[in-house]
Formats: structure tokens, sequence, C-alpha cells
């Protein structure tokens, strides 16, 4: 029984924190490009909430079920904003100090 709250609560928060990251992420994409039109637009921002929320509600109903993990974390990759992070690969460092081999 304990197992069951622990693994409820634990899904209902991560739910929770991926729509939160999904509606600023995506959200403050959206308005920064107002004017022009993306494709697929807003529906990248609920992808992650949609599997999010599949997942919480399996976890919560059957904790010992897979499914309900698996769909996690597609919830938590598409959460993140790779092309963010990918931005700091592409910039060459300001200063780079040449190797003395």
């Amino acid at each position: 029984m304990i197992l069951k709250r622990r693994s409820a609560l634990f899904a209902w928060l991560f739910f929770g924190l991926v729509t939160a990251v999904s509606l600023w992420v995506y959200g403050g994409q959206l308005f920064r490009s107002a004017g022009s039109a993306q494709a697929g637009g807003p529906v990248w921002g609920l992808i992650p909430i949609v599997f999010a929320f599949v997942g919480a509600l399996i976890i919560s109903r059957q904790p010992r079920n897979v499914i309900g993990l698996l769909l996690m974390l597609p919830a938590f990759v598409f959460a993140i904003p790779i092309d963010v992070y990918l931005a700091g690969f592409a910039a060459a460092p300001e200063n780079v100090t040449p190797l003395l081999l």
C-alpha cells in the first residue's frame, strides 16, 4: 500500500515537473516567434505532457506496470530543449590556447 502511494506521488510530481518545463520552454518559444509560423507549433509542447499524463495514470493505478515508467522516458526527453543544449556546442570558444606538444 505504501509502495503504491509513493509511486503515485512520484508519478504525479514528475508529471507536474514535465508540464511546467514544457509550458515554460515551448510557451516562451511561441511568444518569441509570434509572427512566424513554425511547423508543428504548439503540438511539440503537448507531446511530453501527454506522455507524462498517461504514464502517471498507469503508475498511479498499477505501480508495478513497466509501461508507465517507459512512457515517462519520452516525456523527460521531449521536455528538455535539445536545440538550446546543442547550440552551446556550435560556437567556438573565444580564447583558444594552443597545445604545446
